[in-house]
C-alpha cells in the first residue's frame, strides 16, 4: 500500500482535474489485484534474495514475515516489510525487488532496464525519488 499511496500522492500533486482524480482514486481503491507474471516471479524469488543476503552478511539477523507494521502515532498508515535486518546495534528495513530482467541482464545494464532506478555518473545506483518504490521505502522507514 505504501507504493500505491505514494503514487496517488504524486499523481494528485500533478493533476488537479477533479473528475480525473476521482477516476484515479476509484481505480485504486476498488480494484481487484490480478498478479502479473512479473509479480509471481518476484514473490517466488523473494526468499532466495533474503537467503543470499543472510549468507553474505552472516552476522546479520534477518526477521522475515514481519506482518503489517503500524506506528501508533500515525495509525492510518501501515507497511508490510519484506524483512527487517539487525546488524550490530542497528535495525534496518529490507525491501526486496526480484525482477525477471535479472535472468538476462547483469551489472549496470540490469539497472538501466528499470524506470525506478537512477544511475549517477559515478556509477552509484539509487531509487528515483519520484517513483512509487521510493515512497514505499520511505514510508517503511518512517513507520
Amino acid at each position: 500500500m505504501g507504493a500505491t499511496s505514494y503514487g496517488l500522492y504524486m499523481y494528485q500533486n500533478n493533476y488537479h482535474d477533479s473528475e480525473e482524480w476521482k477516476n484515479k482514486l476509484e481505480k485504486h481503491c476498488f480494484k481487484t489485484i490480478m498478479p502479473t507474471a512479473n509479480m509471481v516471479f518476484g514473490t517466488k524469488h523473494e526468499k532466495v534474495v533474503l537467503d543470499l543476503f543472510t549468507k553474505k552478511y552472516n552476522n546479520a539477523v534477518v526477521w522475515r514475515d514481519c506482518g503489517f507494521t503500524i506506528n501508533s502515532n500515525y495509525p492510518w498508515l501501515g507497511y508490510s516489510a519484506d524483512a527487517f535486518i539487525t546488524m550490530g546495534n542497528e535495525t534496518r528495513l529490507l525491501e526486496a525487488k526480484c525482477p525477471k530482467l535479472g535472468k538476462t541482464e547483469h551489472g549496470i545494464d540490469f539497472f538501466r532496464g528499470f524506470a525506478y532506478m537512477a544511475i549517477a555518473k559515478t556509477g552509484e545506483v539509487t531509487l528515483r525519488k519520484k517513483h512509487k518504490y521510493y515512497g514505499q521505502v520511505q514510508l517503511g522507514m518512517a513507520l
